[in-house]
């Protein structure tokens, strides 16, 4: 048999093959039963910081950790320069 008739064979046998294709989902999935909601059910109570817990002991770490981190990287930066100079 010839090229031709050995594809023209191969095609006629051939099962269908189906056709994938892509797209994209642009819907929004609602969020909540309410619609008056929004899309975070806690949201009434994020920003109650007043009746927070523990809240002097969480911003104070959190203040504590963010100005020992803006000394600390600087200070080990001319640290670590200081004894790559000293060979």
């Amino acid at each position: 048999m010839s090229f031709a008739a050995n594809a023209v064979r191969r095609v006629a046998t051939a099962e269908a093959v189906p056709v994938l294709k892509r797209s994209f989902n642009t819907s929004v999935p609602k969020m909540g039963n309410n619609p008056h909601e929004g899309p975070f059910v806690h949201a009434k109570h994020m920003y109650d910081l007043p009746n927070m817990p523990n809240r002097t002991l969480k911003w104070g770490l959190g203040i504590f950790g963010g100005v020992a981190t803006g000394f600390g990287i600087p200070i080990f930066a001319c640290w670590f320069q200081f004894t790559k100079a000293q060979g």
